[in-house]
C-alpha cells in the first residue's frame, strides 16, 4: 500500500514584506501594524477558546466526519443492500465469543488474538472475549492461503454462486434484534500489513458497519484507505455503534436525534492523540 502523501504543515509566507524609508510614514506604519497586532492576538484568542470548548479538540478526531462515517458505514451496505436490515442498526446486543479457525501454511492465530484482546478495552459496551469452543463461538474468523478461499467463503454463505473477490470477506446473520453470526475469512499469504489491515477492517466490519463508505483519508473503512490500524476515528465511530443510546434495529431517522450527543460523549472519552 502506499503511503499517504504528506505535504507538511501550512506555512504562512510573505505575511510583511517591509517598511517605507520614509520618515512621514514611519509613525503610520507603525500603527497600523499595531493594529495589526491587536486584531491578530483576538482572533487567535477567539480560535483558541473555541478549540477549548471542542471536545473534539483533545483527541484530534473530527466530529463531523465521524458523523458522516457512522452513517455512511451503518446505514449502507456493501451486498444486500435491498434488504430491510441494511437500513438499519446492526450490533451484537449478546456477547461476542470469537473462534479462530486456521486453515493455512503459515499460523497468524497469534496476530489474531493479540487485535481480539483489545476490543472490550477499546469499545465500551461490547463483551468481547475468545470463546470456549468454535461451537459456542458467534463470530468465527477463518485464516486461510490464497487456493482455500473461495471454497471457504462460499460455504460461509452456504451457496456456491457467491461473488468471491478480494483478500478478505465478512458475512453477517442479522435479525431486527441485532447481530446473529458474523464469519471472516482473511488471507494468510500474503503480506503481513495486507494481513494485518483486513484483520482489522473485517473484524470492525463484521461488529456492524458492514459498509465501505468511510471517508479514506480517516477511516479503515474504505478500500483505497492507507489506513492499517484501529484508529482513534474508527474508535469513536465503534464507541458510538455500541452506546446503549444505539439500539439495534434502530432506523436513521431515530439515530440522528441522539448521535451528536452520543458522538461528543465518545469522543470526550478518548485519550489524547
Amino acid at each position: 500500500m502506499k503511503p499517504l502523501k504528506d505535504d507538511g504543515p501550512a506555512r504562512l509566507t510573505n505575511i510583511a514584506s517591509g517598511f517605507s524609508v520614509e520618515r512621514r510614514w514611519r509613525r503610520a506604519a507603525f500603527l497600523f501594524t499595531v493594529c495589526l497586532f491587536v486584531v491578530g492576538l483576538f482572533a487567535f484568542s477567539q480560535a483558541t477558546g473555541a478549540l477549548a470548548d471542542d471536545p473534539a479538540n483533545h483527541s484530534g478526531v473530527d466530529r463531523k466526519m465521524v458523523t458522516k462515517d457512522f452513517l455512511n458505514t451503518i446505514f449502507t451496505s456493501e451486498f444486500g443492500s435491498r434488504r430491510p436490515e441494511s437500513k438499519m442498526v446492526k450490533k451484537y446486543t449478546v456477547p461476542v465469543r470469537f473462534a479462530i479457525i486456521n486453515h493455512a501454511k503459515k499460523q497468524r492465530s497469534g496476530e489474531v488474538k493479540s487485535f481480539l484482546k483489545q476490543l472490550s478495552r477499546k469499545i465500551n459496551g461490547l463483551d468481547a472475549a475468545l470463546a470456549n469452543s468454535t461451537e459456542e463461538a458467534n463470530f468465527k474468523i477463518h485464516i486461510v492461503d490464497r487456493d482455500q478461499y473461495r471454497g471457504v467463503v462460499q460455504k460461509m454463505y452456504g451457496r456456491t454462486n457467491v461473488p468471491v473477490r478480494g483478500t478478505c470477506f465478512s458475512y453477517m446473520r442479522v435479525n431486527a434484534n441485532g447481530i446473529e453470526h458474523t464469519e471472516v475469512a482473511l488471507l494468510s499469504d500474503r503480506s503481513d500489513a495486507i494481513f494485518n489491515r483486513c484483520l482489522i477492517e473485517e473484524v470492525l466490519q463484521g461488529l456492524g458497519p458492514i459498509s465501505d463508505n468511510g471517508t479514506p483519508e480517516y477511516s479503515i473503512f474504505n478500500t483505497k484507505t492507507t489506513k492499517a490500524s484501529f484508529t482513534m476515528h474508527d474508535q469513536v465511530l465503534m464507541n458510538a455503534l455500541y452506546d446503549p443510546r444505539i439500539k439495534a434495529g434502530m432506523k436513521k431517522g431515530d439515530v440522528a436525534g441522539l448521535l451528536p450527543a452520543v458522538i461528543d460523549d465518545c469522543i470526550a472519552r478518548m485519550p489524547s492523540s
